[in-house]
């Protein structure tokens, strides 16, 4: 299938025309690929870290669905590049009368290994695509759903990894020049204003640029209708 071998003191690897073929962090090894400490290697769906001789190993058992995580990585260009995202719309209703003032733009596939979110994050970020796959997310959202413009704002995700990033700032440019009247409501991920340490500093600065909007994670208002008075 393939070949570990030394160049001196620096490892690399060789994939022998497999079949199944052998992936470097996520991205497909077509001759010979160097290898260093914490790559994560594809043999086919066999999955391996690279550690350096006497180097600590955790005690916890991991679990991983294997299989997914490979078919993952081998369907990943393929999601970016057909592209074979498809956006669904979930809507935001007005408890006051049950109008729907906008929809929530949410990222699905078909491919394997990349069916929903989670999973298809998770490999970008294996990757070093967060950005790329965030960005194109909103571009599609918003593309496929003009037909919703009516209704209400397009609630478009963002991405932690995105900011403190020029880019950030070109890819909404970007989107508002290309659709310069579709209605859109830009979320911000707690993780992208708090880290441990300087998580208080960080809020703060929520002072001088505060949300129009706060959205509160489902866990913490489930049954809420029930909840008790200090809840």
């Amino acid at each position: 299938h393939a070949e570990l071998f030394f160049v001196a003191d620096d490892l690399f690897v060789r994939d022998l025309q497999s079949t199944n073929g052998t992936l470097v962090n996520g991205r497909r090894v077509r001759t010979v690929c160097g290898l260093r400490a914490e790559d994560t290697v594809h043999f086919g769906t066999a999955m391996f870290t690279v550690r350096k001789n006497g180097s600590s190993l955790s005690k916890e058992t991991v679990t991983a669905d294997i299989l997914e995580e490979a078919a993952g990585h081998l369907n990943f260009d393929k999601l970016l590049g057909d592209p074979a995202l498809q956006p669904f719309y979930q809507p935001i209703v007005s408890l006051e009368d049950q109008s729907t003032v906008g929809y929530e733009v949410l990222a699905r596939s078909q491919l394997s290994g990349l069916e929903n979110p989670t999973t298809m994050f998770r490999v970008a970020e294996e990757r070093g695509s967060e950005t790329r796959l965030s960005d194109l997310s909103r571009y599609l959202g918003v593309y496929a759903g003009r037909c919703f413009a009516a209704a209400g704002s397009l609630y478009l995700n963002t991405h932690p990894a995105e900011f403190n990033r020029p880019e950030l700032l070109d890819s909404l440019t970007a989107l508002r020049d290309r659709f310069p009247d579709a209605p859109i409501t830009i979320e911000i991920h707690e993780g992208s204003i708090t880290s441990i340490g300087s998580g208080q500093a960080r809020l703060l600065e929520l002072i001088d640029v505060p949300p129009d909007i706060l959205k509160f994670d489902m866990k913490f208002v489930r049954g809420i209708a029930n909840a008790s008075a200090e809840r």
